[in-house]
């Protein structure tokens, strides 16, 4: 019974793998984080670039499940200054993991030319998040950095999105292709701040 239920499970990976296609690349990454307290918001919007991989699995005609895993990098700076006394830079630098399991069906519209069109959930889980922030005033400076993610913070490691997005695959070798993701958990722990976090991608990837 193991030796049969063992050749089934060969047989379904092997037929799975047949089937899908895997796709590596790199792109612009542009995150907006939005906070809100009371009945006033701001937002910060960091710009960096995404690189990864996913493995589309052909479940029905032109309907494929698209799970992934990326790396994200991004980093906004403020700059600020009292005349020519003081003057202050925080540059705050974010690193995470995207894990995205994508709806994906692709319609070809040449020989060598196929729309394709995507949605799904992703779990994000951040691998480090630090402000560093160098002060100067009256000629004396200072170099300070902070662990965003460190036992006294209020920012959490894992967000869960929403992601939709369209592009085009050239040759079955490259595709192009630009999304959205929408966040939905609140990023910080204190109870009167709600912090929320959507993001851009455009890129390119080479199709295996």
């Amino acid at each position: 019974m193991k030796k049969i239920i063992l050749s089934i499970a060969l047989v379904a990976i092997a037929a799975s793998s047949a089937m899908a296609q895997v796709g590596v690349g790199v792109g612009y990454l542009s995150s907006t984080a939005t906070s809100k307290i009371s009945d006033s918001s701001s937002s910060t919007t960091s710009n960096g670039f995404y690189a990864g991989g996913d493995y589309d699995v052909n479940v029905a005609k032109n309907l494929y499940i698209a799970p992934g895993l990326y790396y994200g990098f991004t980093q906004y700076k403020t700059e600020g200054s009292v005349g020519s006394l003081a003057s202050a830079t925080s540059t705050t630098t974010d690193q995470y993991l995207a894990v995205p399991v994508n709806v994906k069906y692709s319609y070809p519209v040449a020989s060598n030319i196929k729309l394709f069109a995507y949605a799904g959930p992703r779990l994000d889980f951040g691998l480090s998040s630090k402000t560093k922030v160098t002060a100067s005033a009256l000629g004396v400076s200072g170099e300070e950095t902070v662990d965003n993610y460190g036992d006294d913070s209020n920012y959490n490691r894992v967000d869960l999105s929403l992601g939709c997005g369209c592009g085009v695959e050239l040759f079955d070798m490259v595709r192009v292709s630009v999304g959205y993701n929408f966040g939905f958990l609140d990023l910080n722990k204190s109870d009167n701040i709600t912090t929320k976090k959507n993001s851009l991608n455009v890129g390119a990837a080479f199709i295996f």
